[in-house]
């Protein structure tokens, strides 16, 4: 009778304690409008870096112009 009783005690220690470890984990949560946000910067900064390179193109085809004559 003992042995059951501790048998049981034993697996129920056990189920509590594996809940609170799977609970304290927490379930990974994604931000939808934060990811929008997120994705959007990244876009506009990319946009940006690309003009400064084209204007810098530019001014590099200006002096070899200028260069020339």
């Amino acid at each position: 009778m003992k042995r059951r009783w501790f048998l049981k005690s034993v697996f129920a220690f056990s189920c509590l304690t594996y809940s609170k470890s799977a609970l304290a984990g927490g379930i990974p949560v994604i931000d939808a409008a934060n990811l929008a946000q997120a994705a959007l910067e990244a876009i506009r900064a990319l946009q940006s870096n690309i003009n400064e390179a084209m204007m810098i193109a530019n001014q590099v085809k200006s002096l070899a112009n200028d260069l020339k004559t």
